[in-house]
Protein backbone atom coordinates (compact mmCIF):
# COMPACT_ATOMS: atom_id res chain seq x y z
CA UNK A 1 0.00 0.00 0.00
CA UNK A 2 2.75 2.41 1.16
CA UNK A 3 4.32 1.66 -2.72
CA UNK A 4 0.87 2.03 -4.39
CA UNK A 5 0.54 5.34 -2.67
CA UNK A 6 4.06 7.01 -3.35
CA UNK A 7 3.68 6.40 -6.99
CA UNK A 8 0.92 7.42 -7.11
CA UNK A 9 0.96 10.38 -9.29
CA UNK A 10 -3.20 11.71 -9.08
CA UNK A 11 -4.70 13.37 -6.23
CA UNK A 12 -1.40 14.11 -4.04
CA UNK A 13 -2.58 16.51 -1.16
CA UNK A 14 -2.07 16.19 2.61
CA UNK A 15 -4.88 13.40 3.08
CA UNK A 16 -2.86 11.06 1.11
CA UNK A 17 0.39 12.18 3.06
CA UNK A 18 -1.48 11.08 6.16
CA UNK A 19 -2.25 8.07 4.79
CA UNK A 20 1.05 7.19 4.28
CA UNK A 21 2.11 8.28 7.55
CA UNK A 22 -0.12 6.24 9.35
CA UNK A 23 1.40 3.18 7.10
CA UNK A 24 4.26 4.27 7.92
CA UNK A 25 3.81 4.06 11.70
CA UNK A 26 1.67 0.80 11.47
CA UNK A 27 4.94 -0.92 9.35
CA UNK A 28 6.92 0.14 12.40
CA UNK A 29 5.21 -1.20 14.87
CA UNK A 30 4.69 -4.79 13.04
CA UNK A 31 8.31 -5.00 12.64
CA UNK A 32 9.60 -3.69 15.92
CA UNK A 33 6.68 -5.93 17.64
CA UNK A 34 8.59 -8.60 15.23
CA UNK A 35 12.23 -7.73 16.80
CA UNK A 36 10.71 -7.43 20.44
CA UNK A 37 8.99 -10.93 20.70
CA UNK A 38 12.20 -13.19 20.32
CA UNK A 39 14.96 -10.99 22.17
CA UNK A 40 14.66 -11.85 25.59
CA UNK A 41 15.28 -15.40 26.05
CA UNK A 42 17.87 -14.36 24.28
CA UNK A 43 19.24 -12.05 27.05
CA UNK A 44 20.66 -9.01 25.31
CA UNK A 45 19.32 -6.33 27.94
CA UNK A 46 20.71 -3.14 26.07
CA UNK A 47 19.09 -5.03 22.68
CA UNK A 48 16.15 -5.52 24.29
CA UNK A 49 15.82 -2.02 25.92
CA UNK A 50 16.24 -0.35 22.37
CA UNK A 51 13.58 -2.92 21.02
CA UNK A 52 11.57 -1.58 23.53
CA UNK A 53 12.13 1.80 22.84
CA UNK A 54 11.46 1.17 19.41
CA UNK A 55 8.15 -1.16 20.48
CA UNK A 56 6.80 1.55 22.39
CA UNK A 57 7.67 4.57 19.65
CA UNK A 58 5.64 2.27 17.18
CA UNK A 59 2.41 2.92 19.47
CA UNK A 60 2.49 6.21 20.06
CA UNK A 61 3.36 7.01 16.24
CA UNK A 62 0.35 5.06 15.47
CA UNK A 63 -1.86 6.29 17.76
CA UNK A 64 -0.87 9.89 17.18
CA UNK A 65 -1.07 9.62 13.59
CA UNK A 66 -4.91 8.28 13.99
CA UNK A 67 -5.62 11.66 15.67
CA UNK A 68 -4.00 13.30 12.63
CA UNK A 69 -6.52 11.36 10.78
CA UNK A 70 -8.97 12.87 12.61
CA UNK A 71 -7.95 16.20 12.21
CA UNK A 72 -7.59 15.73 8.40
CA UNK A 73 -11.03 14.36 8.34
CA UNK A 74 -12.58 17.30 10.08
CA UNK A 75 -10.47 19.59 8.13
CA UNK A 76 -11.99 18.19 4.93
CA UNK A 77 -15.58 17.66 5.61
CA UNK A 78 -16.28 20.86 7.72
CA UNK A 79 -13.45 23.01 6.65
CA UNK A 80 -13.95 22.96 3.38
CA UNK A 81 -12.84 27.00 2.10
CA UNK A 82 -10.14 29.04 3.47
CA UNK A 83 -8.83 25.70 4.69
CA UNK A 84 -5.29 26.51 3.88
CA UNK A 85 -2.75 26.79 6.36
CA UNK A 86 1.08 27.14 5.90
CA UNK A 87 3.20 24.31 6.30
CA UNK A 88 0.35 21.97 7.27
CA UNK A 89 2.30 19.20 6.26
CA UNK A 90 5.32 20.02 8.32
CA UNK A 91 3.25 20.60 11.59
CA UNK A 92 1.62 17.38 11.41
CA UNK A 93 4.85 15.35 10.45
CA UNK A 94 5.95 17.38 13.37
CA UNK A 95 3.18 16.29 15.47
CA UNK A 96 2.90 12.88 13.98
CA UNK A 97 6.48 11.52 14.46
CA UNK A 98 8.07 14.35 17.05
CA UNK A 99 5.49 14.15 20.02
CA UNK A 100 6.28 10.04 19.92
CA UNK A 101 9.86 10.53 20.27
CA UNK A 102 9.91 13.06 23.17
CA UNK A 103 7.96 11.06 24.81
CA UNK A 104 10.06 8.19 24.58
CA UNK A 105 13.24 10.37 24.96
CA UNK A 106 11.78 11.81 27.95
CA UNK A 107 10.96 8.24 29.56
CA UNK A 108 14.24 7.00 28.17
CA UNK A 109 16.17 9.68 29.79
CA UNK A 110 14.68 9.41 32.99
CA UNK A 111 15.21 5.88 33.50
CA UNK A 112 17.07 3.61 30.69
CA UNK A 113 15.09 0.85 33.17
CA UNK A 114 12.05 1.26 32.38
CA UNK A 115 12.35 -0.54 29.34
CA UNK A 116 13.51 -4.19 29.07
CA UNK A 117 11.81 -7.71 29.47
CA UNK A 118 8.22 -7.50 30.64
CA UNK A 119 5.68 -10.32 31.64
CA UNK A 120 2.82 -10.12 29.99
CA UNK A 121 -0.55 -12.43 30.65
CA UNK A 122 -1.80 -13.68 27.60
CA UNK A 123 -5.73 -15.27 28.38
CA UNK A 124 -6.68 -18.05 26.59
CA UNK A 125 -10.02 -18.28 28.13
CA UNK A 126 -11.17 -16.09 31.32
CA UNK A 127 -9.87 -18.92 33.48
CA UNK A 128 -6.65 -19.60 31.80
CA UNK A 129 -3.81 -17.44 30.92
CA UNK A 130 -0.31 -17.79 30.24
CA UNK A 131 2.86 -15.64 30.19
CA UNK A 132 5.24 -14.29 28.01
CA UNK A 133 7.92 -12.31 27.95
CA UNK A 134 8.60 -9.16 25.58
CA UNK A 135 11.10 -6.24 25.30
CA UNK A 136 8.82 -3.89 26.18
CA UNK A 137 8.11 -0.79 28.84
CA UNK A 138 8.59 -2.47 32.75
CA UNK A 139 7.02 -0.31 34.79
CA UNK A 140 3.31 -1.28 35.00
CA UNK A 141 2.27 2.79 36.15
CA UNK A 142 4.12 4.09 33.19
CA UNK A 143 2.86 1.37 30.80
CA UNK A 144 -1.05 2.43 32.18
CA UNK A 145 -0.53 6.20 32.03
CA UNK A 146 0.98 6.79 29.06
CA UNK A 147 -0.70 4.08 26.50
CA UNK A 148 -3.94 3.50 28.12
CA UNK A 149 -4.11 7.17 28.64
CA UNK A 150 -2.78 8.04 25.77
CA UNK A 151 -5.09 5.71 23.67
CA UNK A 152 -8.12 7.47 26.06
CA UNK A 153 -7.23 10.99 24.77
CA UNK A 154 -6.93 9.85 21.12
CA UNK A 155 -10.12 7.84 21.22
CA UNK A 156 -11.66 11.18 23.12
CA UNK A 157 -9.93 13.51 20.53
CA UNK A 158 -11.72 11.72 17.62
CA UNK A 159 -14.56 11.03 19.05
CA UNK A 160 -15.43 14.68 19.60
CA UNK A 161 -14.06 15.38 15.84
CA UNK A 162 -16.52 13.06 14.52
CA UNK A 163 -19.08 14.20 16.86
CA UNK A 164 -18.51 17.84 15.29
CA UNK A 165 -19.46 16.56 11.70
Amino acid sequence: TIVFLCLRKKQRNHIVYVHMNLLSAIFLLDVSFLIAMPLPPIRGDMACKVSGVFLHFGVLACLTWMAIEGYSLYRLVIQVFNSYMKCLLVKLSLMGWGLPILIVCLIFGIDQSYYGPSTLKVYTSPDNYSTEIICWVTKKEINNFLNLGYLSLILLFNSIMLATM
